[in-house]
């Protein structure tokens, strides 16, 4: 029990990826050292905090730390962003929720819809290093709500993006730039997308038809 107290969830980085939008390192050794793509956390500020579900976005087994993704839309997500490094989260509970099946698929496209991408990331990254070829999707409103672009050409072997306003990439949604692949006869094996529950309908009917297996992320309904 001691050694349970005795564990600080202190934020060792954070930086600002666009407006109202956080990337965090935690040390949290047994989530960071259990961990695997897909699954997510449960963060509590402080002990009187709402309990508040978070995608897990990597981390550092050799620094026992996560990484995730916070945007500030409420307000237990504006009183976790105001944290600063140095300062501790009162809990970290994880890993929580099933893993992302892991296999040797082919060719494989990995989606992320406004901050989903963070939780798409290590997806990407473990597919990879399982030998697939992966492609990233990364989409948003405008450029600047792009997130995480470099990261995901790091693990990747090709990124394209899609803005509605065509600020930055195909001028569109995500569907449209896989609608792109798929009829530039692309072989697809297997899609993965996380994001708003609309995005990830619309890939699931595009992708239906031509018999691509799909996965997508049910947190936000299950949470």
């Amino acid at each position: 029990q001691q050694q349970v107290n005795a564990i600080m969830f202190t934020i060792l980085e954070k930086r600002e990826l666009a407006p109202d939008t956080y990337w965090f390192e935690i040390e949290a050794p047994l989530v960071a050292q259990a961990r695997q793509p897909g699954q997510f956390i449960i963060i509590l500020a402080h002990d009187r905090a709402e309990r508040v579900p978070i995608s897990l976005a990597g981390g550092s087994r050799e620094r026992n730390s996560i990484y995730v993704v916070i945007q500030a839309i409420g307000r237990t997500t504006k009183e976790i962003v105001n944290f600063e490094p140095g300062d501790s989260f009162h809990s970290v509970l994880g890993p929580l929720g099933s893993p992302t099946p892991i296999d040797l698929y082919g060719t494989c496209v990995c989606i992320g819809g406004g901050y989903g991408v963070a939780a798409v990331l290590p997806i990407a990254q473990a597919l990879k290093e399982k030998g697939n070829r992966v492609t990233g999707i990364i989409g948003a409103r405008t450029k600047d709500l792009l997130l995480l672009v470099d990261d995901m050409r790091k693990v990747t072997d090709e990124v394209r993006l899609s803005t509605d306003d065509g600020s930055e990439g195909t001028k569109g949604f995500v569907t449209d730039v896989l609608r792109e692949m798929i009829e530039g006869n692309v072989k697809i094996d297997h899609v993965f997308a996380i994001g708003p529950v609309p995005m990830m309908r619309a890939v699931s009917e595009l992708t239906r038809p031509f018999k691509i297996g799909t996965t997508v992320s049910v947190n936000a309904l299950m949470v």
